[in-house]
């Protein structure tokens, strides 16, 4: 077996001389315009304030979109929106909640049954199904993906859901060896992490 030695190697990942700032490359590749809501966990409340409370959040999210009806993708923004609020993930339907199901993704036929969340009954079907799923019998850790979010839209016009913490103009970076896309935040001549997608 052969042994290879890097030589002039500079390791991507470094920390200042007291070890306070952690020294990392990256790309920013857009920065955040608007930020909606915090969505509500699923601790603390009872199911009828928690539908109440995440309906009015997605009501205030959908009023984030721009007013053309096409997102950057060509696709159409109510389909947009619904495939970012949704992960992109099926999330079963009442009473089925989704951990009988298990992760999966949306495929073509769910994601033409999208416009169905834009009629009362779809989205009571749908927070009705979330709701079950904060019960302690059904709760699923990626769930947690939708609950604690923010809706945001990019200065490009991109939406996703962020971090918590997550503000205008707050940076939205690819870091070398990541695995993820991350929120961070400028602070002087350094960047304060504020969450990742």
């Amino acid at each position: 077996m052969t042994r290879l030695f890097a030589t002039n190697f500079s390791p991507s990942i470094s920390t200042d001389n007291d070890d306070s700032t952690l020294v990392l490359k990256g790309l920013v590749v857009d920065s955040v315009q608007k930020v909606g809501e915090k969505a509500p966990g699923w601790k603390g409340q009872d199911r009828s304030k928690w539908v109440d409370t995440m309906r009015s959040v997605l009501s205030g999210w959908r009023s984030l979109l721009p007013g053309d009806s096409h997102y950057r993708t060509g696709e159409e923004h109510d389909q947009s929106f619904w495939r970012t609020v949704l992960v992109d993930l099926k999330q079963g339907e009442h009473p089925n909640p989704s951990s009988a199901i298990g992760a999966q993704r949306l495929d073509d036929s769910d994601k033409q049954e999208l416009i169905r969340l834009d009629t009362s009954e779809g989205l009571e079907n749908l927070l009705n199904t979330w709701a079950a799923c904060i019960q302690i019998e059904y709760r699923q850790l990626r769930l947690i993906e939708q609950f604690n979010r923010r809706f945001f839209v990019t200065t490009t016009g991109y939406i996703g859901l962020g971090p918590t913490e997550l503000k205008p103009d707050d940076a939205i970076c690819i870091l070398l060896g990541g695995g993820a896309a991350y929120a961070l935040r400028e602070n002087g001549d350094t960047w304060c992490y504020i969450g990742e997608w």
